[in-house]
């Protein structure tokens, strides 16, 4: 299990300088918001890895489904909640994100290195808050037993809460996760879809990565309006 939350470049932390270039590009902050937080799940690997991880047949069909509504509603919800503001009091101010936003003819030949330049920049950028996320939430998977979490089990409200936080602190690779939700057998398949659906939208390591791209309130509401 600790093994499985390392350090990743899936859909989870690619899909935030993305959103912040669409939103900085012009797209609408709710459409961008949208897209960073369904893409983690909204793919085919992520939906059929749950599959395999639930058995496949009937169980496994019911889990992908129910994965797939609830997290395209939470990232929908979030996207209209949240993105209902101007891209300026949204994103953190970068250098990058100004110019005249025109093409002058000497730039169309450039277009590969403009492009090229902007995925190094974000990398760079992105890079050093994925391993300092990355290197908090290997920390609190050594610090967290989990027989203090398997002994919440019983209790449906307390047990889907308490896997929503060990999904934020374990920060899993969305292609995995499934197989850690099916390994948490003394929980209900309820408590297993939130801990499915709450971990691709924040963890600590996108916390760490929200808080570098956008304004300091962005996953205080986020956590506001996903959570319940």
């Amino acid at each position: 299990m600790i093994a499985a939350g390392g350090l990743h470049t899936s859909a989870l932390t690619l899909g935030v300088p993305v959103a912040r270039r669409l939103i900085a590009r012009g797209v609408h902050p709710a459409a961008g918001i949208t897209f960073m937080l369904a893409s983690p799940v909204m793919n085919p690997i992520v939906l059929t890895s749950t599959w395999v991880a639930y058995g496949g047949h009937t169980r496994g069909a019911e889990m992908v489904v129910g994965r797939a509504t609830l997290g395209l509603i939470a990232a929908t919800t979030a996207g209209w909640a949240i993105g209902r503001t101007r891209a300026g009091d949204l994103l953190r101010s970068r250098a990058s994100d100004h110019g005249d936003g025109h093409a002058h003819p000497d730039e169309h030949a450039g277009r590969a290195v403009a492009f090229a330049g902007h995925l190094v920049a974000d990398f760079l950028f992105m890079g050093k808050f994925i391993v300092l996320g990355a290197a908090l939430s290997a920390f609190v998977q050594a610090a967290v037993p989990e027989s203090f979490v398997s002994a919440l089990g019983g209790a449906p409200v307390l047990s889907a809460l308490a896997l929503m936080a060990v999904a934020y602190l374990l920060s899993l690779c969305s292609e995995a996760d499934a197989f850690v939700a099916a390994s948490f057998t003394s929980f209900s398949l309820g408590a297993q879809l939130a801990f499915l659906v709450f971990g691709p939208i924040t963890d600590i390591k996108l916390s760490v990565l929200y808080g570098a791209t956008f304004r300091g309130w962005f996953v205080l509401r986020l956590l506001v309006v996903t959570v319940p």
